[in-house]
């Protein structure tokens, strides 16, 4: 996550074969102008409403492909990736 869209509380936790926060995207959008990353920039807009939008750059769009109902997964270990909501639900339980 990066420090521009801070979070108003902790990601839901999920475990399966490792302990990981997710969030269910609802929306893939442009980022304002405002916001740029190199290539451009994108917001991942979570189901949950207590959550602010992920700004992501064009390079994380292009290699994770994330769409509606995907998640947005982070592991303990700092890697960052979306998971279609199949394969999440079937790994991950809430914590």
């Amino acid at each position: 996550m990066n420090d521009e869209n801070v979070a108003q509380a902790e990601m839901p936790r999920y475990k399966g074969h490792h302990a990981v926060w997710a969030l269910k995207i609802k929306e893939v959008r442009q980022s304002p102008k405002s916001v740029v990353f190199e290539g451009g920039s994108w917001e991942l807009v979570p189901e949950l409403e207590a959550y602010a939008p992920i700004t992501v750059g064009h390079n994380f769009i292009l290699g994770q492909q994330p769409k509606a109902g995907d998640y947005y997964v982070c592991y303990t270990g700092g890697h960052i990736c979306c998971l279609p909501s199949s394969a999440f639900e079937q790994a991950y339980t809430p914590v």
